[in-house]
């Protein structure tokens, strides 16, 4: 997948009176980013940002809370030494698909 290197610029949070709703924990913030997220042109750029360019997921990116993308990308491992990473990548891409 590639990125529009200017994805940011056409970001509707970008210029928002209140950027911090998107960082906080507040159950209103966060349904106000979501909210913000489900009108904004470059969902997919911003999660795949999230995901793949930052070194964590943090706040509200793409529609989605960090809490949201840690449940729904989680599985237990089926055995103590094998990670969970395979499974992860494929919810990961169900995310993809669903905001497509």
């Amino acid at each position: 997948m590639r990125m529009r290197d200017d994805w940011k610029n056409y970001a509707l949070c970008a210029d928002d009176e209140y950027p911090f709703r998107w960082l906080s924990s507040s159950i209103d913030d966060i349904n106000y980013a979501k909210e913000g997220c489900m009108k904004c042109s470059v969902r997919i750029d911003c999660l795949y940002s999230a995901i793949y360019e930052r070194e964590e997921f943090v706040g509200v990116n793409g529609g989605y809370s960090e809490i949201e993308y840690l449940i729904r990308t989680w599985e237990r491992a089926e055995v103590d030494d094998e990670t969970n990473w395979r499974k992860s990548d494929k919810l990961i891409q169900d995310l993809f698909r669903e905001i497509s």
